[in-house]
């Protein structure tokens, strides 16, 4: 860790655009207009021309094969679905069929959905010669609506610059990833059990603009608003300050302090402007959230629903057969009475299928043994562990997973964080074989600002990180501490000095959950029940929970060896609880359910039977 600094220098440079490039629907007009789009790392470059064509959608919609419905595509822009095969199959498909231009539709699937990013080359990308870009999902559905009811008619490429346009900055690295250049919160998700004074949770907001205009600018501002579901919180804007052509810079705004504000999710969008309406305007803004709520901690966003850890744009860093580990470092300033039981992570493998990969979650404790204020490798003391191997059958070459925690520190089922402000690293390890193994991250949402400025005001600490990386591992069986810390991405590939440093928090979460010390079973006491249906269960097992009391309640789910295979806490404080268990994981073979309450637990054992 002393040569930790050395990863996070960061240069804020300008950078010079040639000429406007956008994506207009012209018609129908209920649609039209600019749109938000992410380009490609191949195919026709998108300052060289402009094309303009009505749009068919492809037959397969999803594009990975060859296309049925050539006839109707030749001389147009083909749309399709994003699923399944790389983006350069296909744009090559839609190319062969005749299209003049490719458009992806980001999808909703999981945690996958949403906006549009930069689409990374593949295989078959050097073969792709048509303009391509993908629209989010939310412009997906409405252009497809709109060609279900009628034609559209879309234009993409260059066009004459305007006096006045700004942008929010983003610097881009060989079409594969971008990063926006605003301050986000240090956390994408955090419990609120750890925003209990002023200065728990808040950040300075601000950002740069890049003036992407033929004038020079000298009223531009940087205006943020943050919302929790409508309810408007924070609405400031910076100062005025100059923006010449070509050129990159960007103020602060104000402090935001979340102490005493309600769970939920808080959306923020930050705009760079002046006092002129802009022709161009979709690049203004950038709108990202964060989440307040009841146990989960994650340095990236993260998805409430499918309860991953958020991976957005095209690239996932890292990758190789051998030993790497990824970690995030949190402090946890309010401990005491907590428990950390499962770790969620992202990867992906370029060599075949996920089918019996094997993977480690791992949480933590540094323990500065010499008061040095150093992080040694021996210093790292595993607390708790998880594991999981994909099966056999799965044809998957990419997912999110969960994984439950055993505790290796005391005799209790689940590790229980004993300290307050003690600091922890939630990791995912690949220990190393013949998978070629990338890890996700959170690449839209950016710490380089926040990171530097701390780092201005020596006041950056190692919980400030969104992310900690190694490859070389210690003697310990942990992650060597003197070798982890940011990495750079080659921006060209030729190894010059042109390298981009990547902030992007990695999409790692780790649930952390109230502990409940009830050691009794109360499975026998009147008004407690647990009934399983089915069982046994195939799928999805079902549980109907009845307590003598209103309580909080937490589950875990053991193996016939009395290994932890599962574990989740409720929100809400009840008599009556209805919980859904998806056992597709698990291997055929008795379980027991364990339901959780300060007073003591029930159990209720199930079979697996598929």
């Amino acid at each position: 860790m002393k040569k930790i600094l050395l990863f996070i220098i960061l240069a804020t440079c300008g950078s010079v655009f040639a000429q406007k490039v956008a994506v207009i629907v012209n018609s129908p007009a209920s649609i039209g207009g600019e749109k938000i789009y992410g380009g490609a790392a191949f195919g026709a470059d998108l300052t060289s021309g402009q094309w303009t064509g009505d749009c068919v959608l492809a037959d397969p919609n999803i594009g990975c094969t060859a296309l049925t419905n050539k006839s109707a595509i030749a001389g147009k822009f083909c749309v399709i679905d994003r699923l399944t095969c790389s983006f350069d199959v296909k744009c090559l498909n839609a190319q062969d069929a005749g299209a003049i231009a490719c458009i992806i539709l980001n999808h909703n699937l999981s945690n996958a959905g949403g906006p549009p990013f930069r689409m990374a080359n593949g295989n078959v990308g050097a073969q792709v010669t048509i303009p391509c870009v993908m629209l989010g999902y939310e412009d997906g559905l409405a252009l497809k609506a709109a060609m279900k009811a009628g034609t559209v008619n879309m234009t993409i490429g260059a066009f004459d610059k305007e006096k006045v346009d700004l942008a929010i900055t983003r610097t881009v690295c060989d079409g594969s990833f971008s990063q926006p250049r605003v301050i986000h919160p240090t956390y994408g998700a955090i419990p609120a059990n750890q925003v209990r004074a002023a200065g728990d949770l808040s950040f300075v907001n601000g950002g740069f603009g890049t003036n992407v205009g033929t004038e020079n600018q000298s009223t531009a501002k940087i205006q943020c608003v943050v919302k929790n579901g409508s309810t408007e919180i924070y609405n400031k804007s910076s100062a005025s300050f100059q923006l010449d052509v070509d050129s990159t810079s960007g103020d602060l705004i104000d402090e935001l302090d979340y102490n005493g504000l309600a769970m939920g999710k808080y959306n923020f969008t930050y705009h760079v402007g002046t006092d002129v309406a802009e022709k161009f305007g979709v690049d203004n803004d950038y709108t990202s959230y964060f989440n307040v709520n009841s146990t989960v901690l994650s340095k990236c966003r993260f998805n409430f629903d499918s309860r991953e850890p958020v991976r957005s744009g095209a690239y996932l860093f890292g990758g190789g057969t051998a030993y790497r580990e990824l970690m995030i470092p949190f402090r946890l300033k309010y401990g005491v009475g907590l428990q950390i039981d499962s770790v969620y992570g992202y990867l992906s493998t370029n060599t075949g299928t996920l089918a019996n990969l094997y993977m480690e979650g791992r949480i933590y404790r540094w323990d500065d043994a010499n008061a040095d204020e150093v992080i040694q490798s021996e210093e790292m003391t595993l607390v708790a562990l998880g594991t999981t191997t994909f099966p056999a059958s799965d044809t998957r070459t990419a997912a999110a997973m969960s994984m439950s925690l055993e505790n290796l520190d005391g005799s209790e089922p689940v590790y229980q964080v004993k300290k307050d402000n003690d600091l922890y690293f939630a990791a995912i390890q690949y220990p190393g074989g013949a998978h070629g193994v990338f890890f996700g991250y959170d690449n839209d949402y950016d710490a380089s600002v926040l990171v530097n400025i701390k780092d201005a005001n020596q006041a950056l600490g190692t919980e400030d990180l969104p992310y900690l990386t190694t490859n070389t591992q210690a003697v310990t069986g942990g992650p060597d501490m003197d070798a982890a810390g940011l990495f750079y991405f080659d921006c060209d590939g030729n190894g010059s000095n042109d390298n981009e440093t990547v902030y992007s928090p990695a999409s790692i979460g780790v649930n952390i959950s109230k502990g409940l010390v009830g050691t009794k079973d109360i499975s026998d006491q009147s008004g407690n029940s647990i009934d399983l249906t089915p069982n046994p269960a195939r799928d999805v097992l079902k549980a109907a929970i009845k307590l003598n009391n209103k309580s909080q309640i937490n589950y875990q789910i053991f193996d016939v060896n009395g290994r932890l295979v599962y574990t989740a806490s409720e929100r809400n404080t009840s008599d009556q609880f209805n919980a859904e268990f998806n056992v597709n994981n698990l291997s055929n073979g008795q379980y027991i359910l364990q339901v959780n309450t300060p007073k003591g637990f029930l159990k209720k054992s199930f079979q697996v039977n598929r």
